[in-house]
């Protein structure tokens, strides 16, 4: 497999010094949207990666700015951490419902079988495209479901980037940006 990359860095709206933000700026700059036939409950937050609790956040936080190079700098507030609801997501989580008609079931559905496996009625519906059915349609085939998507109401989420890549040459940065989770530390990038 032969393959090119090409990165963009996506613009920062602001730089903290002080973490976790106050609650205000993360509402101003995120927000959660639910679409579907029922209002998520709190079994459901639990079961996402959108819920803050206290002890772990600050845990993370004080390891990162006694190990990470480019946290050093930063001043960990449990007076903003208190602005956070304990396990409950950041930020106001509006509910967008539908009807859970034929046309806005998920595409594995049929109309006889609307639960999940376990049995359970499936509270969030996902549309997509197989990469099997994208591959037998044409480009204007393609168009004509984007737009009868839109039509019918849809959403998409579009995510800005400068205009000019990345360098991969002298940048040792770069890599432990794009990969936190394989560069714990910020370094070991290359040039580091």
């Amino acid at each position: 497999m032969k393959a090119n990359a090409i990165l963009f860095e996506q613009p920062v709206l602001q730089v903290y010094d002080v973490l976790p933000p106050p609650q205000l700026d993360v509402s101003e700059t995120f927000a959660i949207i639910f679409t579907g036939t029922n209002i998520p409950t709190v079994d459901e937050y639990k079961r996402t990666p959108f819920i803050v609790r206290h002890r772990v956040v600050l845990a993370a936080l004080r390891w990162l700015k006694l190990n990470h190079i480019q946290y050093h700098g930063i001043t960990v507030s449990t007076q903003n951490m208190q602005q956070y609801e304990d396990n409950a997501p950041p930020v106001y989580v509006i509910h967008r419902q539908i009807s859970a008609s034929e046309n806005n079931l998920p595409v594995y559905e049929t109309a006889d079988a609307k639960s999940h496996p376990s049995g359970e009625e499936c509270p969030f519906m996902v549309h997509t495209l197989s990469a099997a059915e994208l591959g037998e349609m044409t480009y204007k085939q393609r168009l004509a479901y984007a737009i009868r998507y839109f039509d019918n109401g849809g959403n998409a989420l579009g995510v800005g980037h400068e205009e000019t890549p990345e360098s991969m040459y002298h940048n040792e940065n770069l890599y432990p940006g794009m990969y936190p989770w394989l560069y714990p530390y910020g370094l070991g990038g290359f040039e580091n």
